[in-house]
């Protein structure tokens, strides 16, 4: 098959995201299967009625509405992975398609997002909380919507180690989403070491999570990290948490999964679905809630079993079939 992956314009900062990582693992997986992918330019001109799949990636912005628009005048083969993160609840977001604050509303985002649904023969949910999440939010027909899970980072072997009592955690620290504070004080109030990892902003940005810490011995910033300290740490830590408010998949802790960590994760969106109850699911908001699944995956573990089960159903070939196999079903849905 010949396929046009297409991005939303990448930031002036130019930092490398997980949508971007996710293109790229994708493209780089299909093409292994013998499939052609061309990553869109937009100072390139196209035949548009030579792919057999046109896939567009992200929600930002309401160009995508204009652009698929355009784009169906050449080929209908449009699929469409939004990547919700949104905390907003479905039933909120729903109103906000309906009633506008003003008589300007039928150009505000969510109403002309709902209008986006409508348009691919695909969208791509990366779980089934977020397929329902869109059906609900945005009235998205159910029977368009396909469940392409994200897959793991590493396909690599490693020498296996004896691992070592402490908690790591890897993102943009600063983020709220993120949760890092609480990850602290569930810390600093049940005595586990936790070693904290990823870019930490500015002195304003990380002040909150400086305070939160104070004098702990038991926690230690790192800040930004290399790939070669990523994998050791990864190999090294009993558990990885990933308490966050708001979170799409989280392949840090897939990953982590895939290096013999046991895993915190979230009760909040769809990454829990990703662990096949091998994961300790904890209440984000709730200290104690952290606080107990950390210290209890100390002394237990779901291991080997999840990093058995994890390389199986998201390696990098599995979901390159997977992705590969829901083209196809786009494709003969036309001939049909």
């Amino acid at each position: 098959m010949k396929i046009a992956y297409i991005f939303c314009p990448i930031p002036v900062h130019g930092h490398r995201n997980g949508i971007i990582s996710q293109c790229l693992t994708w493209a780089e997986g299909l093409r292994k299967l013998g499939n052609k992918v061309d990553l869109i330019s937009c100072w390139e001109d196209y035949d548009w009625s030579s792919y057999d799949i046109i896939h567009l990636f992200g929600s930002t912005g309401t160009w995508f509405y204009a652009l698929m628009k355009g784009l169906l005048d050449y080929n209908r083969n449009i699929v469409w992975s939004p990547i919700c993160d949104d905390t907003t609840p479905a039933k909120k977001q729903r109103i906000k398609t309906l009633v506008g604050s003003n008589r300007l509303h039928v150009f505000s985002l969510p109403f002309i997002r709902s209008k986006t649904y409508q348009l691919p023969i695909k969208v791509f949910a990366r779980s089934e909380y977020e397929k329902n999440y869109l059906i609900k939010a945005y009235s998205a027909k159910e029977e368009s919507f396909e469940i392409v899970p994200l897959g793991l980072s590493y396909s690599d072997s490693y020498d296996k180690v004896t691992k070592e009592n402490f908690c790591f955690h890897l993102s943009t620290l600063y983020q709220p989403r993120k949760n890092v504070v609480r990850l602290i004080q569930a810390a600093k109030k049940y005595n586990f070491k936790l070693v904290l990892a990823g870019t930490k902003g500015t002195d304003k940005e990380f002040a909150p999570l400086k305070e939160a810490i104070g004098n702990a011995a038991n926690i230690k910033v790192l800040g930004r990290i290399s790939e070669e300290k990523k994998k050791e740490l990864y190999i090294r830590a009993k558990v990885f948490a990933l308490p966050s408010v708001s979170e799409g998949v989280g392949i840090v802790a897939l990953d982590a999964a895939h290096f013999g960590c046991d895993i915190v994760m979230t009760d909040f969106g769809g990454p829990k679905e990703y662990y096949n109850g091998m994961a300790e699911i904890v209440d984000p908001y709730d200290i104690d809630s952290i606080g107990h699944a950390v210290v209890k995956l100390m002394s237990s573990t779901h291991q080997p079993q999840l990093k058995e089960y994890v390389d199986r159903e998201y390696c990098f070939d599995s979901i390159a079939e997977k992705l590969e196999d829901a083209y196809k079903s786009v494709v003969e849905q036309k001939l049909l």
